[in-house]
């Protein structure tokens, strides 16, 4: 998800990529207490969408995205990380 339609991407950072995303989803799914009120709380939504864009602007290698590229991103594993969970699937 992360990596997909960016084709300047070294080898690198390919790497670096995967080893973010895969930290990014045990620190989402470190706070299972809270997992349980994502679909009805829009602050807990909002802190989630503000913590993945801040891990990600902060681990992503740098120069390999622009703030806004890292907004999209961002929101697109937001959603794929909250229709998991509703769903009740398991988020990879």
């Amino acid at each position: 998800m992360l990596c997909k339609e960016k084709t300047d991407l070294t080898p690198g950072d390919i790497k670096k990529i995967k080893a973010v995303a895969k930290e990014l989803l045990e620190k989402l799914l470190s706070a299972k207490n809270q997992l349980q009120y994502l679909r009805d709380r829009a602050a807990l939504q909002a802190q989630m969408r503000t913590e993945i864009f801040d891990y990600l602007f902060d681990q992503l290698p740098e120069g390999a995205y622009g703030q806004d590229e890292i907004l999209g991103r961002s929101q697109r594993v937001f959603e794929h990380f909250y229709r998991r969970q509703i769903d009740g699937q398991t988020v990879h």
